[in-house]
């Protein structure tokens, strides 16, 4: 579909004469058990007023006072490539790494099988984006590595780093979210901080004084509090952010398709551009999830709704006609409980443990055995009628998913173009030319 090109350690999407790059992100339920503190502290806004963002001093906070955050295994899907957090802490990677992004201290061939990320054995979270990852440590600390283009990693803007490495400037972090280039964390005191790429506001301000990074797009390494805002949750995607705030989000960042859940041109939009969280259109909001053009949501009854692009069924309903800013109802999704997307599809984990998908299904991702047809209401994926999973992943240009199951068994499917879907590609059928797995297969050689 030629829907994606490299430059140097960054990608990047031509869509509508725009450039963007792409990542996932998903925010967890409080009431599913998931939050990684199970106790969010809603605090006065300790935010200041001042017009240019403050920047956070490393050593503010002070982590003694928590206690350690809670494990929660899951995956995170990246550019052809995943990931996935054990019970024991422990991150292992496969697939590409051109950037480093499989944190095995090495830049260079990709590698189907998955291998141990170095120097973490304490992770809480886990993020991936393009061609980087980051891991939210028991210790209220954020580790990244891979592509650095954009200063995603929290270190001056360079090429890659294939070394996990911790970053000095942020502590007393309870949960993460990564976006295609910015990654964002909720701290204990419930304020939003991101730092990464921010060509379209997606750090929560006005880029006019950040420095330009790789292929000229603007950045900015060190974090940066979004101002005003005290959330329940977050959520990051290609290039938007949102929060929850009690039961409603607030977003910013990149609105061209209605993902800050507001017509484009409206609510301060200067050209498909809000720098400030807004107000969504969504109500009775339980949980937030986000990647590419779309942004979903839970509501009180684990309904799942979605809002933004709909150019291939991504919002499970053919009424959109393109795009909508205002939620629609995934047709035949039952109640849902995390919810992952790609760049044209998207897939949930229901609340009794199978998942489901809906959208795009050029390479096999929706799972269920075919490939080429677009598919309006979700359907589940073959095989897991009987199985019951904790977390789902989509990566948003590369078209495959992997889904972490309660006994730890990790499934991929979709695109294996660079071994993604966890295994040696040889003897994959081809899918619109590119190699892919149209029905979930585990992943081997994870402990």
């Amino acid at each position: 579909m030629g829907r994606f090109q490299h430059f140097g350690p960054v990608l990047f999407v031509f869509s509508a004469s725009v450039i963007h790059c792409v990542g996932d992100s998903s925010t967890i339920p409080d009431s599913g058990g998931q939050d990684a503190t199970n106790n969010d502290v809603a605090t006065q806004d300790t935010s200041t007023n001042d017009v240019a963002p403050d920047v956070m001093e490393a050593g503010d906070g002070n982590d003694g006072a928590l206690p350690p955050l809670t494990i929660q295994p899951m995956v995170a899907v990246g550019f052809q490539f995943s990931c996935a957090l054990r019970a024991s802490g422990k991150v292992y990677c496969w697939g590409a790494n051109d950037s480093g992004q499989l944190g095995n201290l090495l830049t260079g061939s990709a590698n189907f099988n998955a291998g141990q990320v170095a120097n973490i054995t304490n992770g809480a979270q886990i993020v991936a984006g393009v061609g980087f990852a980051c891991a939210l440590l028991t210790d209220h600390h954020v580790s990244c590595w891979g592509s650095n283009g954009f200063g995603q990693l929290g270190q001056s803007p360079n090429p890659n780093n294939p070394t996990p490495t911790t970053m000095t400037s942020i502590d007393n972090a309870v949960e993460i979210a990564g976006g295609s280039g910015h990654v964002c964390v909720r701290k204990n005191d419930s304020s939003v901080w991101c730092w990464g790429w921010n060509n379209s506001d997606q750090l929560g301000y006005a880029n006019t004084n950040d420095t330009a990074c790789v292929n000229n797009q603007l950045c900015n390494y060190k974090p940066t509090q979004v101002s005003g805002l005290v959330a329940d949750s977050i959520a990051a995607g290609l290039a938007h952010t949102c929060a929850r705030v009690g039961n409603v989000a607030k977003c910013w960042g990149s609105n061209g398709k209605g993902e800050l859940g507001h017509a484009p041109g409206q609510n301060g939009d200067l050209n498909g551009i809000n720098p400030t969280p807004v107000q969504a259109s969504a109500t009775n909001v339980t949980a937030l999830f986000a990647s590419s053009g779309n942004t979903c949501m839970l509501d009180g009854q684990q309904k799942v709704s979605c809002w933004g692009t709909d150019t291939s069924g991504q919002l499970g309903d053919k009424s959109a006609a393109g795009q909508s800013s205002a939620p629609i109802a995934i047709t035949s999704m039952p109640a849902g409980f995390k919810v992952g997307m790609s760049y044209l599809s998207g897939c949930a984990v229901a609340a009794a443990g199978p998942v489901y998908c809906w959208g795009d299904d050029e390479y096999g991702e929706l799972g269920n055995g075919t490939f080429g047809t677009t598919q309006y209401n979700a359907t589940l994926v073959t095989g897991f009628s009987s199985k019951t999973f904790v977390s789902v992943s989509g990566d948003p240009i590369g078209d495959h998913y992997c889904a972490l199951q309660n006994d730890g068994t990790v499934w991929c499917w979709g695109t294996n173009t660079q071994g993604e879907a966890g295994h040696q590609n040889v003897s994959d059928p081809t899918c619109n030319g590119q190699k892919c797995v149209m029905t979930a297969t585990s992943v081997p050689g994870l402990p």
